[in-house]
C-alpha cells in the first residue's frame, strides 16, 4: 500500500529546489556581477522548471503537473511576447527567452518519473 505524499512534498525534490536556487541566486547575485546571455536565461530555465511544481502543491494534486506546466508555458509566452510592466518593474518582450520552455517537458517528465509512475 501506498502512503500518500505531504501537500507539497514536491517542492522539496533536489531538482526543484536546486531549479528555485537557480533562479533566485541568478536574479540576485549572478545577473548584477556577471550580465550575460548565459545569467540572461538562467532564470527562465529554472523558474520553467520549478513553477509547476509550485502550482501543483497550491492546488494540492501532483497528477495536475501536466496542466499546471501548460498553465506555466502559456503565460510565459503571452508575457515574453508581449512585454508587462508593474510599477518599478518591467519585463522586456524577448522571442529568444522561449528557448527555455524546454524547462517545461523536463519538468513533466520528471514528476511522471518521481511520483506520477505509481499512481
Amino acid at each position: 500500500m501506498r502512503i500518500p505524499y505531504l501537500r507539497g512534498e514536491e517542492l522539496l525534490a533536489w531538482p526543484v529546489l536546486l531549479a528555485i536556487s537557480l533562479t533566485v541566486m541568478n536574479d540576485h547575485i549572478f545577473k548584477a556581477a556577471y550580465p550575460g546571455l548565459l545569467t540572461g536565461k538562467a532564470s527562465d530555465f529554472g523558474g520553467l522548471f520549478f513553477f509547476p511544481f509550485l502550482l501543483t502543491a497550491m492546488v494540492g494534486r501532483i497528477h495536475w503537473l501536466p496542466q499546471c506546466a501548460l498553465i506555466t508555458g502559456l503565460g510565459f509566452l503571452v508575457v515574453k511576447m508581449v512585454g508587462l510592466s508593474f510599477g518599478p518593474f518591467r519585463i522586456v518582450s524577448d522571442l529568444t527567452d522561449l528557448i527555455a520552455l524546454v524547462s517545461l517537458p523536463l519538468a513533466v517528465f520528471y514528476g511522471r518519473w518521481r511520483w506520477l509512475r505509481g499512481t
